[in-house]
């Protein structure tokens, strides 16, 4: 009688074959769509259909045959191709200019605005709801800023996308009405996730109560050396940085600590350029507070 032990192995290796013979499979249809010289997408989705057809395979997807062009190139079958690589490409326009834009969530916190279109789910961030892409993501992860960077980072390179310069988004409202030490701390764990892609020994996560234990001065102090060390030698440079906030939430101050984060860009909302109206929808402050 066959123990546990054994079965168990049995099945290991039988998975094991399996998934290997997929491989080999994704490989084939790859080479046999590459002998076509394919120029464009179309050309290319008629290729992989003609070839799944004569195979009576399942067409797979681009990121599939991106995994095995990958590994094609590492057994050195064939050689790096841009063109290729911009035809296995999904949703190419998010780094057509050559810069992978990231979007991350901050975690629900009062907002100084009582805006009466503003949605108010209790457990997202005001004005965002749990359903869109990037917020069901964020919910997922327990609004981690490490977490998100990296998971958008895998899933931007299993798709073929260049993730060598990115354009980082901040969302979830008031930026300057979260604590300021929250504040670093987000952007921290944003860069530490970058980086650590590129180091031989990673650090790791921290979690949120990290930044309730550390001075500001800490902080900026690590926030610094993760920034130099992302600018010389990350292979994940963000480029950009961008904050929302609000008009009334602007000050010297505050900007000053924006720019020491690493904000390139500040995301505004006017809402209306009528006093009249901004009043009625309860937005708390005025077009000459946005001027």
């Amino acid at each position: 009688m066959m123990s546990y032990t054994s079965l168990f192995c049995s099945i290991i290796f039988f998975i094991l074959v399996i998934f290997f013979k997929m491989e080999e499979e994704l490989e084939k249809i790859l080479l046999e769509i590459i002998s076509h010289h394919p120029k464009t997408k179309d050309d290319f989705n008629d290729a992989r259909r003609r070839i799944c057809g004569k195979m009576k395979t399942v067409q797979p997807s681009n990121m599939k045959l991106f995994k095995a062009y990958q590994n094609l190139l590492k057994k050195k079958s064939v050689k790096a191709d841009k063109n290729l690589e911009l035809l296995l490409r999904k949703a190419d326009i998010r780094s057509m200019s050559g810069v992978a834009i990231i979007t991350s969530l901050i975690k629900p916190y009062t907002c100084p605005g009582q805006c009466i279109y503003c949605p108010t789910e209790v457990k997202m961030p005001k004005s965002y709801i749990a359903t869109e892409p990037a917020a069901a993501r964020a919910l997922a992860l327990a609004f981690s800023p490490y977490r998100q960077m990296q998971m958008r980072l895998e899933m931007l390179e299993k798709t073929g996308h260049p993730t060598d310069k990115i354009e980082y988004i901040l969302k979830g409202g008031t930026w300057n009405a979260y604590p300021l030490r929250y504040q670093y701390w987000f952007i921290l764990e944003s860069f530490k996730a970058c980086n650590d892609l590129t180091r031989k020994t990673p650090t790791k996560a921290t979690l949120e109560k990290d930044w309730k234990e550390k001075t500001l001065e800490d902080l900026q102090n690590a926030l610094a050396i993760e920034q130099e060390y992302n600018d010389k030698k990350s292979k994940h440079k963000i480029i950009g940085l961008t904050l929302e906030t609000r008009p009334d939430a602007i000050s010297p101050k505050t900007i000053w600590h924006m720019r020491e984060q690493g904000c390139t860009r500040i995301e505004l909302g006017l809402q209306a350029p009528d006093d009249k109206i901004l009043e009625l929808v309860k937005r708390g402050h005025t077009v000459e507070q946005f001027r």
